[in-house]
């Protein structure tokens, strides 16, 4: 990303179904993460609890941290069968309250709709943009 943010929601676009003759490449379980900046003020078992609490499951992501410094902050999934292509993937952490801001972010597929591959068309991480002080 060009700006360190407070990641809020990730957005999804892919081929509507009816614009494909096999649309079960498309993504159905997401997970997001975020590497934690120097500064943010919650621990990652802060960050952790506020996830499981949120998403009412201990460890909502399936999958290891790509990294020690990685937090899950977010679970979504991509429904092939909404009219809607642009889908939206709240964030289940108020990363603002958390001091958690972000320059990357890491989506990991979890499933997909039945293929042997998945295919990404269009991901965009919204959220608020801190100011120029942090890296």
């Amino acid at each position: 990303m060009d700006h360190v943010i407070f990641p809020e929601r990730l957005v999804i676009e892919h081929i509507p179904a009816i614009g494909t003759l096999n649309i079960s490449s498309a993504p159905r379980g997401l997970e997001i993460w975020v590497q934690r900046l120097p500064g943010a003020r919650a621990t990652t078992k802060q960050i952790q609890a506020t996830v499981d609490e949120y998403s009412g499951l201990p460890n909502a992501c399936e999958g290891p941290p790509p990294s020690r410094e990685h937090v899950c902050i977010g679970v979504g999934k991509y429904e092939i069968h909404s009219e809607k292509v642009v889908q939206s993937i709240p964030m289940m952490v108020d990363t603002a309250s958390l001091g958690l801001a972000a320059k990357t972010v890491t989506v990991r597929v979890t499933k997909n709709w039945g293929g042997v591959a998945t295919c990404l068309y269009r991901l965009r991480m919204t959220g608020t943009r801190v100011d120029a002080g942090l890296p």
